[in-house]
């Protein structure tokens, strides 16, 4: 199951604004059927994973510092026992800054996406 995304959210210690556009999952999927995927992984024994729209509003916010040069979407994912917040991007640069940024690996867990990097979405990764 995904949750969508908006461009602002609710709580207004959450909202944000991107430096280039940023499309709904459906659009950017849609456009980028096989785009480049960091995937930020809740751990079960982290108090963080049991509010990812709070996780969802740091990334957002982190992409945004990191002035990427393509578009990109975000999603929270509930597939697993723990949510995940998906971050594809149109360009692989973008994507690996982001991967860089938090210090994430190379992945092959998720079928269909041009590259794949996963991070622990922890209480410190989000410092």
């Amino acid at each position: 199951m995904l949750v969508l995304t908006t461009v602002s959210l609710p709580s207004p210690r959450l909202a944000y604004t991107a430096s280039v556009p940023k499309l709904s999952w459906s659009a950017f999927i849609q456009r980028h059927p096989a785009a480049h995927l960091v995937a930020g992984v809740m751990p079960e024994s982290d108090p963080i994973a049991a509010n990812a729209r709070w996780a969802l509003g740091l990334v957002p916010r982190l992409i945004a510092r990191l002035a990427p040069k393509g578009l990109y979407a975000l999603a929270v994912v509930r597939e697993g026992r723990t949510p995940e917040v998906h971050c594809v991007f149109e360009k692989d640069t973008d994507a690996l800054k982001l991967a860089n940024a938090v210090q994430a690996d190379r992945a092959g867990r998720y079928p269909g996406w041009r590259s794949q990097h996963t991070f622990t979405l922890d209480a410190e990764a989000c410092r």
